[in-house]
């Protein structure tokens, strides 16, 4: 077998076609490196299927008198906890230059008549740092980035599943790819890619909820880092919301402002208001429309807009009940024009001229390509129900890295979702922004290392994974039924409500199949499936691993779960390894914000020796 398996071999190798994929691949290009891109399938993932009602780009102000500065926004970066200073730093040092390269590759982010681009208040923000393509703003993003990396001259390789990190001496020297085109034929297609440097930039973890709003092209792989000896960080830190069901999308922003109502329905077809029933009528409202820009499940808001998370939970989970968002109807107590509203929401109403006599009318003049979306996707949103949940939307942790976006593994490094960069509480819209500041730090990094003379062969590697597939057993429990277990009981047990035993049943039940896993059944010719279904046990285990340390300590974050423990002081990372005897957790500090020389001939000396100017 080891003869016979394809080697690439490359300078760089940049995994996954996304936002952050692509920009990395296009500076690495665009510095003089020879650059491979790996990937599934060219337009899947995460930048290129989802959006929201106004999907943020959260980045330096850039518009009108208001003051800001790289510092005020590194601060409130790291006010959010859970993320070190340097990154903060980086993150926002890099947040202008980002966002205006993507203006340059013709990404449609409005400006006034003068050319400010005007900004918004988005939630955990400081000042009006965010702005706005559209629903779609991902999506614009990622085809820009791929056009202008197809233009350069990025060789991609596409159809390929990146399964195992190789590793030679404490350094990640290359990969093993599954080519899902061949992946029946004798040696399960497998691909070695030899690279000096590799970059993961796959996105969250998608793969580890039953209960999503990440798009099912997406799985994520964060296990074959972990598996590898990388530290990841925050793996606790998940970001849930109100999603819709079979069109997976979050109803934040104008689907929640315009007050539509939320019903639910039991196994009889009786329908209940369920929110006004808990809350009282104007009080149901008032926390609706608050949904639209506090939209993230949030433990501090408990006892406010969060409150219909909790309930929408009860509804389905505690009751059995099925739960819709109905905009052909009002709520309960609703009054012309909004007059049963509190002020906030009905002056919010009453300025955007969003008093229609329906939720879908009041939608319909607020932002109809919100409507729009429904309806290219088979929903009609003035005819029928849309069914909810509360689904996990977002991975706030991820392999650790430093500033150069550089994991704990030499040679591997990690950018967007994949890295744990975003912290506890991060502003609407820094995700994006991480995308493109990490591929900078991350390519400028690798440009300036010395190129191997040869790159380490992994052959013996993909003789062993080869032989492993070909023993796997025939009998054994199916993979598909194994992994969709452990999803379902993720979002039982380790969502954005949390239950101790629950999770500690888990934890020992995924050690116990993992240490089984050559007697699961791996389907007939797809072997990428059995891999994939193994990184996500990987990588819940190290989940919910790191979900009990938090636990145990108290933190404070996006769950509103077990009893508390004293909080500790400060701003912590929850640092979580595979190791071989298991799964090993441990909780520092962050670092703080740097204290930086901004002198400007020290600055510009320390560049040229940095960057081996002259």
């Amino acid at each position: 077998m080891g003869s016979g398996h394809q080697v690439h071999q490359t300078q760089a190798c940049v995994v996954g076609s996304g936002c952050a994929g692509w920009a990395t691949a296009l500076r690495l290009k665009q510095l003089g490196v020879d650059v491979l891109l790996v990937t599934q399938a060219l337009r899947d993932g995460t930048s290129h299927n989802t959006g929201s009602d106004k999907q943020t780009y959260y980045k330096l102000s850039l518009a009108g008198f208001e003051n800001d500065s790289v510092g005020e926004m590194a601060r409130d970066l790291y006010r959010g906890g859970g993320m070190d200073g340097e990154i903060a730093l980086c993150m926002a040092a890099g947040s202008a230059r980002g966002f205006l390269n993507l203006c340059e590759l013709g990404v449609p982010f409005p400006t006034d008549a003068y050319g400010q681009y005007a900004g918004y208040q988005t939630d955990h923000d400081q000042r009006r740092r965010a702005t706005s393509a559209g629903p779609l703003t991902s999506q614009y993003m990622a085809r820009a980035l791929e056009k202008a990396g197809l233009a350069s001259g990025v060789r991609v390789l596409e159809h390929l599943c990146a399964v195992e990190l190789i590793v030679h001496e404490g350094r990640v020297c290359g990969l093993i790819a599954v080519d899902t085109d061949r992946q029946s034929e004798d040696g399960h297609g497998l691909v070695e890619i030899r690279a000096d440097q590799v970059v993961l930039a796959t996105g969250g973890a998608a793969y580890c909820y039953r209960d999503s709003v990440y798009p099912e092209s997406q799985s994520g792989m964060l296990g074959l880092a972990l598996q590898a000896g990388a530290v990841a960080a925050n793996l606790h830190q998940w970001q849930y919301g109100l999603a819709s069901l079979g069109f997976r999308w979050n109803v934040s922003g104008s689907y929640q402002q315009v007050i539509p109502r939320y019903v639910s329905v039991d196994a009889e077809g009786n329908a209940f208001e369920f929110l006004a029933d808990a809350l009282g009528e104007q009080r149901a409202m008032d926390m609706t429309f608050l949904k639209g820009y506090e939209w993230p499940f949030d433990a501090a808001k408990a006892k406010g807009s969060s409150q219909v998370d909790l309930l929408v939970h009860r509804e389905m989970h505690e009751k059995g009940r099925t739960v819709y968002l109905d905009y052909r109807h009002n709520p309960r107590g609703w009054k012309p024009g909004g007059e049963a509203l509190s002020d906030v929401p009905r002056q919010y109403l009453v300025s955007s001229g969003s008093v229609q006599d329906t939720p879908i009318d009041r939608l319909l003049h607020m932002n109809a390509p919100a409507v729009a979306l429904y309806r290219d996707n088979g929903i009609d949103l003035a005819a029928q129900l849309l069914p909810i949940a509360v689904c996990a939307q977002h991975l706030n942790g991820g392999l650790m890295v430093d500033a150069d976006w550089q994991t704990t593994l030499p040679g591997l490094y990690a950018v967007g979702e994949c890295a744990g960069t975003f912290g506890v509480r991060r502003p609407g819209g820094s995700a994006l922004n991480a995308t493109q500041v990490g591929a900078q730090r991350a390519a400028e990094h690798i440009a300036r290392q010395p190129k191997g003379e040869q790159a380490y062969s992994g052959d013996a590697a993909v003789r062993a994974l080869a032989g492993m597939l070909d023993a796997l057993t025939e009998g054994g429990r199916p993979i598909g039924d194994v992994a969709a277990h452990f999803r379902a009981a993720m979002s039982r047990h380790a969502a954005f409500l949390r239950d101790v035993e629950g999770m500690r049943a888990l934890k020992n039940e995924l050690a116990q199949m993992l240490r089984e896993v050559n007697q699961w059944t791996c389907p007939t010719g797809r072997p990428a499936a059995w891999l994939t279904a193994r990184d996500q046990m990987r990588t819940q285990l190290a989940c919910v691993d790191a979900m009990l340390l938090a636990a145990q300590q108290g933190l404070p974050g996006t769950a509103m779960v077990y009893p508390r423990a004293a909080v500790p002081d400060g701003n912590h990372i929850v640092q979580t390894q595979l190791a071989v005897d298991g799964v090993v957790s441990t909780m520092r500090e962050a670092t703080p914000i740097p204290e930086s020389d901004l002198w400007f001939e020290n600055v510009w000396r320390q560049w040229r020796e940095r960057n081996k100017q002259d």
